[in-house]
């Protein structure tokens, strides 16, 4: 039996060629390698929408995460600076700036990058904020606090 569209014979080699091009159009996600130092992230200022893979590279001296949360419009630079340095906690960040819960977190040791990875599908027109509230001590303020703190635009 013969999978043709038309009435012309169909090389067998064309049908296998254009399933596996078919197969293989989907692109891989992009990746954003966030580099933690002592007290600040580096990554890209913006990032297409759609799937994106997180990874985190610690630089610093002190023990880093990340946790990454949808920004409620709006919320600006200063309004998450204040929350940070009253020490707000993590249950209410919704209440302050976040759109829902932040829904995920990667750790790096001091020289270290996180065996773990994560992706995310990031929705287009939106920001994303990426923090740590690790204290290096009790009584010593959340990093994000000093500044640990970084905005990501889905384009």
């Amino acid at each position: 039996m013969r999978l043709c569209l038309f009435r012309s014979a169909c090389p067998p080699c064309l049908i296998t060629a254009i399933l596996v091009v078919s197969a293989c159009t989907a692109a891989p996600p992009a990746t954003v390698h966030v580099i933690a130092n002592d007290y600040a992230f580096t990554t890209p200022e913006e990032v297409r929408a759609g799937p994106v893979t997180f990874t985190l590279e610690n630089r610093g001296a002190k023990l880093h995460e990340l946790f990454i949360g949808l920004l409620r419009p709006g919320t600006t630079v200063a309004q998450i600076t204040d929350a940070h340095q009253k020490g707000i906690g993590f249950r209410q960040l919704p209440d302050v700036y976040l759109d829902g819960e932040p829904g995920v977190a990667l750790m790096a040791w001091p020289g270290k990058t996180s065996p773990a990875r994560v992706t995310l599908d990031l929705a287009r027109g939106r920001s994303y904020i990426l923090f740590c509230q690790l204290r290096d001590s009790i009584g010593s303020p959340q990093h994000a606090a000093l500044g640990m703190f970084r905005l990501l635009r889905v384009d």
